[in-house]
């Protein structure tokens, strides 16, 4: 029985060797969702007519399936206009000029008709029509308001128009938007959405273009946005493109609705991962697994940061609203710039991982704070004699920390003299919610239980318990002492380790509790954390080429290597503003989503790959390191 556990191991590894994470998605079914699931079976009237189908359907075989003896005759004879000046007949106007239109009529039940549309000059590029132009072709001899209606209404299902990224479009109620849901079930984008209102949905040929679907209600009543917010979204959601942030592929309009097609699509949340490891991650090696949660914080960091560049705020950072995909990608949920989260309603998460100055719910002790603080300046002070006043960035740690140095010995505080934050600012609130990520990913990494830690955090409240006050305030704010023995506990068993990896759990920690410091202006900046994460990963851990590689831009000039910051706002991918494009009625645009565009394929879910890899790995004991008016002296690898 034992021999044959391990050949059956040995199989399932095999098969994910050869076919990655989605040949075992059926395997472990129970721990995510399938990545590409059945689409669900259309009726034969909503089968998709891209313009591959038409051509290959309306050939002489299916024309003449269609007609009467005597009409089929009339197909090679010339045409009844133009005088002369062309020898084309029926059938070849047909076949080069009326394919849908023909389509149209045999959908109807009135293929003869097709003769009567070329004697006066209908082709394709005519469509669509609107309601009251159906009647010139003359479907009936007498007007027949219903049999012109059906023509209007089926016209479209011969005429789809492919959304592209970053486009939005303006679609008629009888358009037919060309996505193919792919269940029923309902999926999140964001902690806390309207569930009913978001589906899975993939391009019609291509499963593998997946894309969440998020539906909006447009209006001026309770639960809507105005079609004039949501363009402005939309344009929001487009200047924060990021690849660890849900980002906007694709948006349109269609029945009193705006909809969103988000990318990537997710297998699992980060709660569900700290309770229990997803199969593609299970399926790694120890030290790959160590390496990859360490690669998370740094990627979150980046996302942050890019947020924070373009000065706008996430506001949602929680476990519940960090995604990973199949292939071990993180990335942040989408932000809600629509404003319809219910404000009102107590969210737990919220609390527990918010800041305690955009906490709505906070009974931590008045003094408790301050006396944290105070003494990690105290230390901070004793451990660096340097005025901090004089700084212009904080100073950076020793690159090999002896296993004797308690994990506050070197934490870093700001300057005093640097500016204060607003006590709201939901910047600086980022910060301290993607601290308390960071302590969930170490407790992980550490291989500790988050519910262990829950409970270490966990203290009575201070007021009487109501229907918003949980019993049991396990909220990082309200329990600052127990987040940093928890902090010195993971410290210490990181340096009874003997891998590399864990020489550099000291300073994440250290970086970690600055990010949780209780008042806003002590708190480092987004794009600090990143490149100070990736200095760690490189410096300390020997962690070679991460996902995001650096926000530096790195080059070697007369034997230095020099650092410059990319600019923000570069590379940001943006769409043309306004409502999009509407074929009938013209609004925002003219018929140029003719029915021939198809729809790119999206970038959404992939393998994790190296990043910058074309840039030159910097040597920290080659040269100094150039960032600003600033230069951090290196040591010597003697």
């Amino acid at each position: 029985m034992a021999s044959r556990n391990r050949r059956r191991t040995s199989i399932l590894f095999e098969a994910f060797r050869l076919g990655g994470a989605k040949a075992l998605s059926e395997i472990y079914a129970a721990h995510g969702a399938v990545r590409n699931a059945k689409p669900v079976a259309f009726p034969n009237d909503m089968m998709w007519w891209d313009d591959e189908r038409v051509e290959t359907t309306v050939d002489r075989a299916y024309v003449e399936s269609h007609l009467r003896p005597d009409e089929i005759l009339r197909l090679d004879q010339q045409l009844g206009f133009g005088d002369g000046l062309t020898d084309d007949t029926y059938f070849e106007w047909i076949v080069t000029k009326a394919k849908r239109i023909f389509l149209i009529l045999v959908d109807i039940g009135v293929p003869d008709q097709i003769f009567g549309a070329v004697d006066n000059s209908w082709d394709d590029d005519d469509l669509p029509l609107q309601l009251d132009q159906v009647a010139r072709l003359q479907l009936r001899r007498k007007k027949d308001e219903r049999l012109d209606r059906k023509f209007f209404e089926r016209q479209f299902t011969y005429l789809m128009r492919h959304l592209k990224p970053e486009e939005n479009l303006v679609y008629e109620d009888v358009e037919i938007v060309p996505l193919e849901p792919l269940d029923r079930r309902n999926v999140g984008t964001q902690a806390s959405p309207t569930h009913s209102n978001v589906d899975k949905v993939c391009i019609p040929g291509r499963p593998d273009d997946i894309f969440i679907r998020r539906r909006i209600s447009l209006g001026d009543g309770s639960g809507q946005v105005t079609e004039a917010d949501f363009l402005s979204g939309i344009d929001r959601m487009r200047a924060r493109s990021n690849q660890h942030v849900v980002s906007l592929w694709a948006s349109y309009i269609q029945q009193s609705s705006g909809y969103l097609l988000l990318t990537p699509i997710h297998e699992w949340t980060l709660t569900s991962v700290l309770t229990i490891l997803p199969p593609s991650m299970k399926i790694l090696a120890k030290r790959d697994r160590r390496v990859l949660v360490l690669d998370w914080m740094h990627c979150l960091a980046d996302a942050v940061a890019s947020l924070h560049n373009l000065g706008l705020a996430h506001g949602q950072i929680k476990p519940s609203n960090i995604f990973l995909d199949m292939d071990n990608k993180i990335f942040l949920g989408d932000v809600d710039v629509f404003g319809l989260d219910p404000a009102n309603q107590f969210d737990q998460e919220n609390y527990d991982y918010g800041a305690p100055e955009l906490s709505t719910h906070i009974h931590t002790e008045p003094d408790e704070p301050q006396r944290l603080i105070n003494r990690m300046r105290r230390r901070s002070s004793a451990a660096s004699p340097e005025p901090s006043s004089r700084r212009l960035f904080p100073p950076s740690p020793p690159a090999s920390p002896s296993h004797s140095n308690i994990i506050t010995s070197t934490f870093y505080l700001p300057s005093p003299a640097a500016p204060p934050s607003p006590a709201g600012d939901p910047i600086k609130g980022d910060i301290y919610s993607l601290g308390c990520i960071y302590l969930e990913l170490l407790t992980l990494l550490m291989k500790r239980s988050s519910r262990t830690f829950s409970r270490h955090r966990a203290s009575k409240p201070s007021t009487p318990p109501t229907r918003t006050a949980p019993r049991a305030d396990s909220s990082f704010h309200h329990n600052a002492a127990e987040v940093e023995s928890w902090a010195s506990s993971l410290a210490k068993d990181a340096r009874q380790k003997e891998d590399r990896l864990f020489r550099g759990i000291t300073h994440l920690l250290n970086l970690t509790l600055r990010m949780l410091s209780p008042h806003p202006m002590d708190r480092p900046s987004a794009r600090f954390c990143e490149e100070r994460v990736y200095e760690i990963l490189t410096n300390n851990a020997g962690v070679e080429g991460t996902h995001c590689g650096s926000a530096r831009m790195w080059r070697v000039v007369d034997g230095m290597v020099e650092v410059a910051r990319g600019v923000p706002g570069v590379g940001v991918a943006g769409g043309s503003g306004g409502r999009g494009q509407s074929w009938l009625t013209g609004r925002g645009g003219s018929r140029s989503g003719s029915a021939s565009q198809s729809g790119s394929k999206s970038s959404g879910s992939g393998p994790m790959g190296r990043g910058l890899g074309g840039r030159p790995k910097a040597r920290p004991w080659k040269a100094p390191i150039y960032s600003g008016e600033f230069v951090l002296p290196l040591k010597s690898s003697s």
